[in-house]
Order: structure tokens, then sequence, then C-alpha cells
């Protein structure tokens, strides 16, 4: 699958996100000034949260495939290959001490990007999440080798 394609993909995931979004709101709105339990007060608002970051999350992912960035980026040229490997080092020791871990396999020689740095450990950061999440054999394994483009990366999960 191209860059093309998963950004048609994330076109249409973003769409139903903003749908569930608007839904969510709607409702939070449509209970404003009127006294409800604290149990639905909590769930509107989760509910609320885990749109919002969803959309965050796609936003993301996006910006990184598409390669074209809303001014104000913080753009630089900077080692992926240590940027993720500090990520993939915070989320194994935030970690619970019985949860899956990460294993990264990482190239000794930098890997030097151009890019928003922020946007990509916010990126990964979900992603690695997410597939922690699904993971059934303990952990994932992870690693980084260089991109078709000069100035690109691949990461394997």
């Amino acid at each position: 699958m191209n860059n093309q394609a998963i950004l048609s993909v994330l076109d249409n995931l973003c769409e139903q996100g903003r749908d569930s979004l608007h839904a969510t709101l709607d409702l939070i709105e449509q209970h404003r000034g009127i006294a409800i339990d604290a149990r639905l007060t909590r769930c509107l608002e989760v509910s609320r949260n885990s749109a919002d970051r969803l959309l965050r999350s796609i936003d993301d992912a996006r910006d990184l495939l598409a390669g074209v960035f809303p001014q104000g980026r913080d753009m630089r040229r900077f080692d992926a290959a240590r940027c993720i490997g500090q990520t993939v080092e915070l989320l194994n020791l935030v970690a619970a001490p019985d949860a899956a871990r990460i294993l990264l396999n990482k190239p000794s020689e930098p890997h030097m990007i151009w890019q928003d740095q922020q946007t990509l450990e916010r990126g990964l950061t979900r992603i690695l999440e997410v597939a922690l999440k699904l993971s059934v054999a303990g952990g994932i394994c992870a690693e980084i080798a260089r991109g078709s483009a000069a100035d690109g990366i691949r990461i394997a999960i």
C-alpha cells in the first residue's frame, strides 16, 4: 500500500471520526444546563476525549505521510533513529512491570531526516501503544531502516 492509498484511508477515518465527535458534542450540548447523573456526564466526557484523541492521531499520521505541513510546524533535521529509540525507551519505562514490551532493532549509524519531530514522536507513540495493546505475544519488535527517499526512514513493527 503506497502513501496515497494510506492517505485515502486516513481521510475516510478522519471523516468518520469527525462525525462521531460532532455527534458526541451535540449530545453534550443537548444536556447542557440539565441535571444529569454523574455517570452520564463522565461517559460523555470520556467519549469526547476519545474522539478528540482519535482525530489528533489520524491528523498526525496523515501529516507524516503527506509530507506537506501547515505553517508553524517546527521542521528541522534530526536523527530519527535516536528519536525513535528514546520514544521506545520511554514507553518501556512507563509500562507496568508485567506489561508487553517493545524490542527495537535500530541501526548503529544516525538516520537523519527533515521532519517535525514532535509530530513524529506523537504519531509513533500512538501507533506503538496500539500495537502493544493488540500484541498477543507479550510484546512487539520494531525495526528502523532507510526509506526509499534520500531523507526517509522505514519503521517495521
